[in-house]
């Protein structure tokens, strides 16, 4: 009797040992959560009015019989975007010609194939009032980090690639029918212009990052004439560490757009793949068509083990730029993304995996 309640009272204290352990477990994840979204800049009291039109809407529902009016009343709201769309996205306009033609406007918005992929998008994109706060959310950060930048009108459309896209910075345009998820058959019938490892980020929750990748792109634009692959990896570095900036709560894997595996990979196999790049003489190298397989997106990249992902070495530059951003405290994002001068950012670094 007495053996078996000191077996109870024993059971009872490793388990009440076991629940204070997770107790400070759990207490110390949230104190290092806490930390963690204490260093985000307070943009509560910084005021965004995003403009946010639907390109996509206003064009399909055209007044038949009032057409011209409709027509003028397109040009009006979208006079900048609205030809470049005809012109560039779906051509049915010359490249030389402003005008616009009627006939073949409207022949365009009734072709049951362009009606069957317009009515497909409304179906799952019919309130987008989550991905105007995201992208309201995130230019609130841009204005912490870029005050002088403008935020840009964000206009959604459909009718093919480019699926996200800048205007002067002016404009940011998201291309709807781009994110319908890998299973959309319209991506099946262009194997070639859509891969399989594109059509993985092809759906919803890419949207806001790449969103954010292009207008950042836009409004940093890399200008080196006959740079070096290190020239473009500390570029691509920076465009991904400001992107880390503006969405903070965004997940490692859509902002790098690789898998939790590849991720975890890349982690563990960070200093053998600077290795690889200091061992092939890689980082000076200035022949485009030599380097442009570490800084591309691709399946894999040749040459490297089978698990390394392609734009490998714009993944390597964001470690740098991110060490960079660790020894240089005092540096804003400001001047983090106006310094071209690659070799200085990795000298500062002092990058050693």
């Amino acid at each position: 009797m007495c053996r078996r309640f000191w077996k109870n009272v024993n059971l009872i204290s490793k388990v009440s040992k076991l629940i204070r352990y997770c107790l400070v477990c759990i207490g110390l994840a949230l104190f290092f959560l806490s930390a963690c979204q204490s260093n985000k800049p307070d943009t509560a009291s910084i005021d965004i009015q995003l403009r946010f039109d639907r390109f996509e809407q206003d064009l399909f529902r055209a007044d038949t019989l009032n057409y011209d009016d409709y027509v003028h009343k397109l040009e009006d709201k979208y006079q900048d975007f609205l030809p470049l769309y005809l012109r560039e996205i779906i051509g049915i306009i010359d490249a030389n010609d402003s005008t616009i033609s009627k006939d073949t406007l409207l022949r365009f918005l009734q072709h049951p194939d362009v009606l069957g992929l317009f009515d497909t998008v409304q179906l799952k994109y019919a309130d987008l009032a989550w991905l105007h706060q995201d992208l309201t959310d995130a230019f609130k950060y841009a204005r912490y980090y870029f005050r002088d930048l403008p935020s840009p009108r964000v206009i959604t459309y459909i009718g093919g690639p480019p699926f996200c896209f800048n205007i002067d910075t002016e404009f940011l345009a998201i291309g709807l029918d781009g994110y319908m998820g890998s299973s959309f058959s319209f991506y099946r019938y262009f194997p070639d212009y859509f891969p399989q490892y594109k059509i993985r980020k092809f759906d919803k929750p890419y949207i806001v990052p790449n969103a954010i990748n292009v207008w950042l792109t836009g409004n940093f634009e890399y200008t080196k004439k006959g740079g070096n692959l290190l020239d473009v990896m500390v570029y691509n570095g920076k465009v991904l560490y400001a992107m880390k900036k503006l969405l903070p709560d965004t997940p490692d894997s859509l902002i790098f757009g690789y898998s939790e595996k590849t991720l975890t990979w890349l982690d563990l196999n960070e200093a053998e793949i600077w290795k690889y790049f200091i061992k092939n003489k890689l980082l000076y190298e200035n022949d485009p068509l030599v380097f442009s397989k570490y800084v591309n997106e691709a399946p894999t990249t040749s040459g490297m083990p089978e698990e390394a992902p392609g734009n490998i070495g714009s993944w390597l530059g964001y470690r740098i730029v991110e060490r960079y951003g660790a020894k240089k405290d005092k540096v804003t994002l400001l001047d983090l993304m106006n310094n071209n001068d690659a070799q200085q950012v990795l000298t500062d670094s002092k990058y050693k995996p």
